[in-house]
């Protein structure tokens, strides 16, 4: 039997949230998105065996944890009269009607007092004017991955704040530590890029994001520059695409039970959201090569042995975290080592046919299979290694085509 969401319940810890609200001296209103993480808070801190945690579904998505029977809840109280609300530019603000205060939606038994309890003193030690902490808290605490907090919290606001201030400043220079900083809160966020095969294709399209923005961080053009300021403009409108088709795929993940029947059509959303970044972030990438060139930098192009020595020592030093194909070979060579050493490593064979190698499958690995692993899976594409020494950083590799072997790959790369 399914389970039945209770709204009268909803609306009463709804109105709950409104009323100590006022009565902390905060104001008598809230945003939705501080409801949400409220009431989410809630969810969080109440015991496993109280039967009101199951009664607040949840999803992680664009904004962290939300709750689609919480939006419909404040749209009905809205619509009876129960809440007023304010239109602001891109956010509303809601209000109980005074007529509703003492109104009570549920009895309070035993199970509620304590909700009750604990939804005042979250109320209570919300910040005044930001429920920022909140969500710091729950992005660090409860997020599925930690891509969360430091794509969302640390990369996006951090690259929108240096726009702000070139684009405002009438001082022309080259800050190379401030975009040295925001490569590096980059590379924090790459190496927190979900396992799950899931993203496989959403990680492939990421990384020519990621190379895209290396690339012009170490433009030597200076922080005036129009055509410099146009890419860091294009490097934030295409964070906030990156973002939202990451969110449509962490949803499957991490949700409440209630939402398992939408699994197969949120599926369809996420890959239908990264099949669309495609063409976007290709774009991108051309027009940065064509605008940063030329440079003092390009991929690195190294020979075959000298690749395979690196990646052989630098696994024995525990510096890799993945190494990324982009496509494999047709060789049956490379499944055998895989079967026989990794068998146990969940959806080794789905990174592996997504032309990804990740850390729990290289240390099962001895030198010599490695070795062969490499040989069997280098093409003339770009080759992904992310080293975790030093601070997590990605580094793109291009063999030398004299010294490639002749391969016949599965599929074209994204």
């Amino acid at each position: 039997m399914s389970l039945q969401i209770n709204d009268s319940l909803i609306k009463e810890l709804i109105k709950l949230s409104l009323k100590y609200r006022e009565k902390a001296g905060f104001g008598s209103k809230l945003t939705e998105t501080a409801i949400q993480k409220t009431l989410y808070e809630l969810k969080r801190n109440l015991p496993s065996d109280n039967p009101i945690k199951e009664q607040l579904p949840y999803y992680w998505f664009k904004a962290g944890a939300y709750s689609e029977f919480v939006t419909k809840t404040l749209e009905k109280m809205t619509q009876e009269g129960v809440l007023k609300i304010e239109e602001k530019n891109n956010y509303k603000l809601f209000e109980l009607n005074k007529d509703f205060e003492n109104k009570r939606f549920v009895e309070h038994d035993t199970n509620l007092e304590l909700a009750r309890q604990i939804l005042q003193r979250i109320v209570e030690n919300l910040q005044p004017f930001s429920i920022d902490h909140e969500i710091k808290s729950q992005y660090e605490e409860d997020a599925p991955f930690l891509f969360y907090p430091r794509f969302k919290l640390g990369f996006m606001p951090n690259l929108e704040g240096y726009y702000n201030a070139i684009s405002k400043s009438k001082v022309t220079n080259h800050n190379q530590t401030q975009r040295e900083c925001l490569s590096k809160l980059l590379n924090v966020a790459t190496a927190s890029l979900p396992m799950n095969s899931l993203f496989a294709g959403f990680k492939r399209l990421y990384f020519d994001y990621e190379t895209s923005f290396y690339r012009i961080s170490r433009w030597h053009k200076n922080d005036k520059d129009d055509d410099f300021q146009k890419l860091i403009k294009d490097s934030i409108n295409l964070s906030y695409e990156i973002w939202d088709a990451f969110a449509y795929g962490a949803r499957i993940v991490k949700h409440d039970p209630i939402y398992d029947e939408r699994i197969d059509s949120w599926k369809k959303i996420f890959f239908e959201n990264v099949s669309s970044l495609t063409s976007k972030l290709a774009e991108f990438y051309t027009n940065v090569l064509e605008k940063t060139k030329p440079l003092d930098f390009e991929e690195q192009v190294i020979s075959l042995e000298k690749f395979v020595n690196l990646i052989v020592k630098s696994r024995k030093q525990k510096q890799i975290t993945f190494i990324n194909f982009q496509s494999i070979p047709r060789s049956t060579n490379v499944f055998r080592i895989i079967d026989a050493k990794a068998k146990d490593v969940t959806e080794s064979e789905t990174f592996l046919r997504q032309g990804q190698l990740d850390w729990k499958v290289l240390q099962k690995l001895d030198d010599a299979e490695l070795e062969e692993l490499i040989r069997k899976c280098v093409s003339n594409q770009p080759i992904y290694v992310a080293y975790s020494d030093k601070g997590p950083t990605t580094v793109t590799y291009r063999i030398e085509l004299n010294s490639l072997p002749v391969v016949e790959q599965i599929g074209n790369p994204v």
